[in-house]
């Protein structure tokens, strides 16, 4: 359970006797199971004054329990790449009603919307987002968030459907052009596209997120910037499901 959010809409008063509520509740079951008696409870979304509360109770918190389970999903199961695969079938699904819908003329919630109602007919869990942005709302003026702009020819249109099925998220891009692109257009695609590949080439067993990094360009000079940090949101580079 979040505890933060359950506690948030209440009144001071009533936090502090929600809270004292949890601690009770999380020490009898930690004495339970033995837990208390010399072990360790990680948490992976804390809540400061939660944690301060179960340490005066005597419970030995790890506040960055979430490392551990990130650690863990190093190793996928053959069940965990299933489940992968069947959630970017189902984005693919989403790219496939967006590429008959996108014409002259739209507007860009209209398209969110269907895809919305795409994933969930093909069985996603739930869909955390839909990011789509075209023409002069994509880099550097980038919003993430669909407007009633609407599409016009030309238009560079790109996508970030984000998704979840038996748990697994997608985090998946893909870029698509209303009509013929311009040569300038496909010379940066182009470009950006060697980068990707580049990277994708170096992926092997034993691999760090270093290698790939270490084959695309150098962000202070290509775009002059003092550092990777600024460009961070317009360069990102990670796997289906961060």
């Amino acid at each position: 359970m979040n505890v933060g959010a359950v506690i948030d809409y209440m009144t001071p008063a009533a936090q502090d006797v929600q809270r004292k509520k949890f601690t009770i509740q999380i020490k009898k079951a930690l004495e339970e199971t033995g837990v208390q008696d010399g072990g360790r409870v990680g948490v992976d979304v804390p809540d400061p004054v939660m944690i301060d509360a179960l340490r005066k109770e005597g419970v030995n918190i790890v506040p960055d329990g979430n490392r551990l389970m990130m650690e863990a999903r190093e190793i996928k199961t053959k069940y965990e790449l299933e489940s992968h695969k069947t959630a970017a079938s189902i984005v693919e699904a989403c790219f496939e009603t967006l590429r008959e819908e996108l014409k002259l003329g739209v507007k860009g919630h209209e398209l969110v919307g269907s895809m919305y109602k795409t994933a969930y007919e093909e069985g996603a869990d739930s869909v955390f987002g839909i990011a789509l942005c075209s023409g002069r709302d994509t880099w550097p003026n980038y919003k993430g968030v669909a407007s009633n702009s609407i599409i016009r020819p030309r238009d560079i249109v790109f996508v970030d459907i984000i998704l979840t099925v038996n748990g697994y998220h997608t985090c998946y891009y893909r870029t698509f052009s209303v009509g013929s692109p311009q040569q300038e257009t496909k010379d940066a695609y182009e470009r950006i596209y060697n980068w990707l590949y580049d990277a994708v080439k170096a992926i092997k067993p034993g691999a760090t997120t270093k290698d790939l990094a270490e084959k695309w360009p150098d962000e202070t000079k290509i775009w002059g910037m003092e550092s990777a940090d600024e460009g961070a949101a317009s360069n990102w580079g990670h796997g289906l499901g961060l």
